[in-house]
This record gives structure tokens, C-alpha cells and sequence, in this order.
């Protein structure tokens, strides 16, 4: 009984297909009809009912209707009037000359039913029908139409509100905070608000989570072109790896579920060096100022000497040697029973020295306690300029950077990292050598961690960024029978506050699976005595000097030489 009936559903589609022409056709029958066809059909399997289903703008039962009384042949012109043809007359006719029930499903056909048959002959015609149940087995239902069957629920019930414990495959993949695998008390963790997610959803579903390709272990996952690969081939339902959709087409995710930044995490900036506070100290206009105060004095001082009868070098004129002296702090000669000028003229050498002396001291000593920083990278060209490279994973450098042509010129900054386990160990060491590329999801485990630090090794850059509100989904079948729930979870984990929740402990879980500790991984700000390194623009100076010095006294001497030969020869 079940045979005939899908046998005459088959009958149905053939029948659209224009399956006539092709038997009439075949044995050259000029008036060979639709309804002989069916009759045919008819009385090889003896089938009990005949059921047609169209859209209601189609125009093919039309054209049935016009084919039952005329041949193959004649059809073609008939089809050019099939229009106003009645397609309820179609189906009286072939109930009587079939001797069958027929059934016309379409938009009108409730109401055609109600009009023109009876209620027996409508639980004749639709008595059985089937419908399967994917879970947790694929079984084939078979139902009886009854008067009180809606009474006991829909006829089609709902399946995916339970899932009765069906194997729902997934793949692994990605890395934390979005995926944290653990094992903890015996039991195997999907940690991480990815992984959180999965779990919640599968127990919200009553489905048990089942993996066709298990991972290595519970760090080492397939790449994401391995992930979107075993979704597309069918090996799995779901991926776990959250992944940027190519060419911006969600047709095969999910809706986001993550939408992120791709910043540059820089290290701290690091102190200046020791041997920089000498000279910092006097850096730019405050330099200036004091060489042209130190020129003024001598100037003036100069001048009240040659005044009173003690005409001084003409080098004196610009650096006076009492100056000079006074204002680094040293004694100097002062000529005996000097004026009331040039008496108060010392007296403002001697405040002068005072004061830039003291206050030397001052930033000097302020600057070896706490150290200056080095001037921040503000903008990639600067990045591009200097010493520093940023550390990439080879696929995510790859993927970012072939985005978008403008960022290509910045290449060069890049120092990429084909080993994804070497550029993790080096990013988790906190290598102050590299700069780095992070997701904003990334950034909040790192924040955390550096809270135990005594001083932070590394900030994030949100001023310097490659892409923003980049949207991350799962990938799933393109026509999954899942899309619509999983869509909906995400929706309702986001607007509950679940997934941010998820993500704060996500902290925690990499606690508990032992892959992050308590460990103060920055540097000990510790005393330390001077060394002869942090006097290097001393001993520069010094040995400058030293040459000046000798440069000059073989010069006086020659010119001493040449003068004592010319009076000789004279």
C-alpha cells in the first residue's frame, strides 16, 4: 500500500515534467491522452489515489486539462487556449474517468473541497500520509487523518525544540579566550564564551555533542581553512571556530556572534637611557636661555672691567672666565677692591650658579628615581620607522593585509611567523622585542594578567588599529536545519548579557585548564648603582675636549716655533 502511494506521487511529478509527450513520443501513438496515460499507470499498480500539487500561477494543470480529451498531437494548439480553461473541471473529469479520488492542492483547494465533496470523500482521499523524524534517528512516520488528530497536537510537530539526545558534530578550532579545553574533575570543559556557547546550546536542545575529527590535544586545533573545509564537505554540522566571512557573505554562517578589532598591542614605552639625563635635563629652549644669560653676563662684566682700567681678552667679551666658572658652581678670582658693579655683577653669578646648579640636581635626581619614557609610536608610518616589527601568524597576516591595498605599503614592518605554536609561546611571553596584532577579545585576558604585574608590559593601541567591528560567525551548512535556532541563541545570549559574562570569565577558565599563571612577568625596578655606561656622554664630552685641548696646544706651539725662527733670522 505504501508503494502505490509513492508511486502516485511520483505519477504527479511526471506528469509536470510534460511525461506524455515523452511516452507518446516513444510509441508513435497520434492520439495517445493524458488520461489513457494515466489509465495505463492505472492498471500496472493499481493505485488508489491521485494527487496534483501546483502553484497557483502555474499553468501546466491547464494544459493537463486540455490534454485529456485530445491527442498528442493536437495538444500544442490547445495549449494556446489553455488559459481560461476551469482547472476544477480537470479534476471532476478525472475522477470519473479514472473512477478514483483526486485532489488539487493549491490555495483554492480547501474551499474547493468544502463546495463540491463530501466530508467522507475528503478522508478518503487524504486517509494516509507520511512524515519522518530526524532525531535522534532518521525513522519514517506513518499517520492516519482522523477528526480529532488536531486535537492531539500539529500534524507537523516542531522537532528542533528537542533533539532527544541526537549526535550534533562539531570541530574544534581557534584559540583563547574563545576556546578553552580542559579537562577539570574528570570531565572534558568547553571553556571560553565560543565553547560556552556550544554547550549551553546543546543542552538547551537536548543534543549530545559528538566529534568526527577529535583534536590533538586540548591546545593544538585545525587551522581555519581546515574548519570551514570539514563543514563544507559535510564531515561535521558546526565548526567552533569563530571565522570572518569571505568576500562578506553570511551564506554558510551564522549571525556574528563576535565583533572585534584588530589593534596593535604595544610594549610600554621603555625609560630613556641613563646616560640621556644629562643632557635632557638642558634640552631645547632652557639650553638656549642659559647660554644667552651666561653671554649677557660676560658682556656686561667685560665691559665694567675694561670701564675701571682692566681691559680684558676679547675672548671674555663672549664666555668671561669668572662666569663661566660661577655658573657651574666653581670659585674663580675676583680682582681686588672691585667696584660697587662689578662686586653686584658677581653677586648675580653667584645666585646664577645657585639656582641652575640646584635645580640640575633636581631634575637629575627626579629623572634616575623615575625615569622618563621614550616618545610613543603614534602612527604606523612611525612603527614603519623604526626599530620595532610586528610579530604575525602568517594566515592572519595573509588574511589581513590582502584586505585592503593601502596597507600594503606597511609590509615592511611585518615579521611574519609560519609556526602558530612559536608565535603564541612568543605573544603569551609577553616578548617586549615584538609588536603585536590582537583582537579586543584578546585584549581583556591580557589586561587581567597584568594586573598581578608590578608594572604593565604592554597597553593596547586603539588609535592605531587595522580594521574595526569586525563580525566573526560559526560556520555551518548553508541550508542547515540549525541555522534558524543557533541564529536565535546568539540573540539571546548577547541581549541577556550572556556571551560578555562568558568572556569575563574566560580569565578563570584558562586558570583552571593551567595554561595561565600567577606570575609577575615584569621588570624589577630595583637600586642599582651608577655604572660607566650611564656616563657615556660624559666621557664623549671629555674625550672631545681632550682632543680640542691637545689640538690647541700643537697649534700654540707651532705658531710658538714659527714666531722664535723669524726673530732668529733676523
Amino acid at each position: 500500500m505504501q508503494g502505490t502511494q509513492l508511486r502516485s506521487y511520483t505519477l504527479a511529478l511526471l506528469l509536470i515534467t510534460n511525461a506524455v509527450r515523452v511516452v507518446a513520443a516513444q510509441f508513435d501513438l497520434a492520439n495517445y491522452t493524458l488520461i489513457n496515460f494515466l489509465q495505463d499507470v492505472q492498471r500496472q499498480d493499481n493505485f488508489e489515489q491521485l494527487v496534483f500539487a501546483h502553484n497557483r500561477n502555474a499553468t501546466e494543470i491547464a494544459t493537463f486539462g486540455a490534454a485529456m480529451k485530445v491527442g498528442v498531437e493536437s495538444e500544442l494548439h490547445v495549449i494556446k487556449d489553455s488559459r481560461n480553461m476551469d482547472e476544477s473541471q480537470f479534476i471532476r473529469d478525472a475522477m470519473v474517468d479514472l473512477g478514483i479520488p483526486v485532489i488539487l492542492l493549491s490555495e483554492l483547494s480547501k474551499d474547493f473541497l468544502k463546495q463540491h465533496f463530501s466530508a467522507a470523500l475528503m478522508v478518503v482521499v487524504t486517509a494516509r500520509f507520511f512524515s519522518y523524524n530526524h532525531f535522534p534517528d532518521f525513522t519514517l512516520e506513518h499517520k492516519s487523518f482522523r477528526p480529532d488528530l488536531l486535537h492531539h497536537g500539529p500534524i507537523y510537530p516542531q522537532r528542533l525544540g528537542d533533539l532527544q539526545g541526537y549526535k550534533l558534530s562539531f570541530i574544534m578550532g581557534g584559540s583563547d579566550p574563545r576556546l578553552i579545553v580542559y579537562n577539570y574533575n574528570g570531565a572534558r570543559i568547553l571553556g571560553g564564551f565560543a565553547g560556552h556557547f556550544l554547550t549551553t546550546f546543546a543542552s538547551k536542545r537536548n543534543c549530545t555533542l559528538y566529534e568526527p575529527l577529535p583534536a590533538p590535544s586540548n591546545t593544538r586545533f585545525a587551522p581555519a581553512r581546515d574548519l570551514i573545509a570539514a563543514v563544507r564537505n559535510g564531515t561535521v554540522e558546526i565548526s567552533i571556530g569563530l571565522t570572518f566571512p569571505q568576500r562578506l557573505s553570511f551564506d554558510g554562517f551564522t549571525y556574528p556572534y563576535e565583533h572585534v578589532n584588530w589593534c596593535v598591542w604595544s610594549p610600554i614605552e621603555p625609560d630613556i637611557p641613563n646616560y640621556e639625563f644629562f643632557w635632557i635635563v638642558f634640552e631645547g629652549l632652557t639650553f638656549v636661555l642659559t647660554l644667552a644669560i651666561i653671554f649677557v653676563i660676560s658682556l656686561v662684566l667685560s665691559c665694567a672691567l675694561w670701564q675701571h682700567g682692566k681691559k680684558p681678552d676679547t675672548l671674555h667679551f663672549f664666555i668671561h672666565d669668572a662666569c663661566l666658572r660661577g655658573v657651574l658652581g666653581q670659585s674663580f678670582r675676583e680682582i681686588q677692591r672691585a667696584p660697587f658693579v662689578v662686586r653686584f655683577i658677581y653677586l648675580q653669578i653667584y645666585a646664577l650658579g645657585i639656582l641652575l646648579t640646584t635645580s640640575y640636581n633636581a631634575y637629575f635626581a627626579t629623572y634616575w628615581t623615575s625615569a622618563p619614557k621614550q616618545p610613543p609610536l603614534r602612527s604606523f608610518d612611525d612603527i614603519l620607522a623604526s626599530s620595532k616589527k610586528v610579530y604575525m601568524f602568517a594566515p592572519e597576516y595573509k588574511e589581513l593585509f590582502d584586505r585592503a591595498e593601502d596597507l600594503r605599503k606597511y609590509t615592511p614592518m611585518v615579521q611574519v611567523e609560519s609556526d602558530y605554536h612559536r608565535y603564541l609561546s612568543t605573544r603569551n611571553a609577553f616578548d617586549t622585542k615584538y609588536i603585536y596584532m590582537i583582537p579586543t577579545t584578546k585584549w581583556n585576558i591580557f589586561r587581567e594578567q597584568q594586573k598581578i604585574f608590578t608594572t604593565p608590559l604592554f597597553r593596547m593601541r586603539h588609535d592605531l588599529c587595522l580594521y574595526h567591528n569586525i563580525p566573526l560567525g560559526f560556520p555551518i551548512h548553508s541550508n542547515s536545519i540549525f541555522a534558524q535556532k543557533l541564529n536565535e541563541m546568539i540573540l539571546e545570549t548577547t541581549e541577556f548579557g550572556l556571551v560578555e559574562y562568558w568572556s569575563q570569565i574566560s580569565f578563570m577558565d584558562l586558570i583552571r585548564a593551567g595554561r595561565l599563571k600567577f606570575v609577575d612577568l615584569s621588570r624589577k625596578n630595583e637600586f642599582r648603582p651608577m655604572k660607566v655606561e650611564d656616563l657615556k656622554l660624559v666621557w664623549i664630552g671629555l674625550g672631545v675636549m681632550c682632543v680640542a685641548m691637545v689640538f690647541v696646544f700643537l697649534t700654540e706651539r707651532c705658531c710658538y716655533y714659527r714666531r722664535k725662527r723669524k726673530t732668529t733670522e733676523r
